[in-house]
């Protein structure tokens, strides 16, 4: 996980986006569900995650959807809505941002959180830290 999302203190970043990539991939283990820029930045992001295990992706599990219209579907900015009389803005679907990786963690029911790699400073006790 390190070398792969945690090389530097920036952390890995996905470029978050408006197309939707899914990787089901039973046999391995993987259910992924990605919102992403394009399939160019999935398959990336997917190669990568898979890499942690030392598995090499088969496209055939790899399935893109988009909206047709995305611009009326998922606008930039969706203006604003009255309600109770007052003026709020209406909520962003789907906004296109870059996602920094911080920390990876295992949370199981009934015990506690295990932390493997902590870039922010802020976990208790990690495995690795990076900071």
């Amino acid at each position: 996980i390190k070398s792969i999302f945690a090389k530097d203190k920036g952390g890995y970043v996905l470029h978050k986006g408006k197309k939707f990539a899914r990787y089901n991939h039973k046999d391995q283990g993987y259910q992924l569900q990605i919102l992403c820029l394009n399939e160019a930045e999935a398959k990336q992001f997917i190669r990568d995650v898979l890499r942690i295990q030392d598995d090499t992706p088969d496209w055939g599990y790899l399935s893109m959807s988009s909206v047709v219209d995305e611009s009326s579907r998922f606008p930039v900015n969706p203006g604003t809505e009255t309600f109770l009389g007052k003026s709020r803005s209406k909520p962003n679907y789907r906004p296109v941002a870059k996602v920094r990786f911080r920390y990876a963690a295992l949370k199981a029911p009934n015990a506690e959180t295990i932390t493997f790699v902590d870039l922010t400073g802020r976990r208790r006790s990690p495995i690795i830290s990076v900071f």
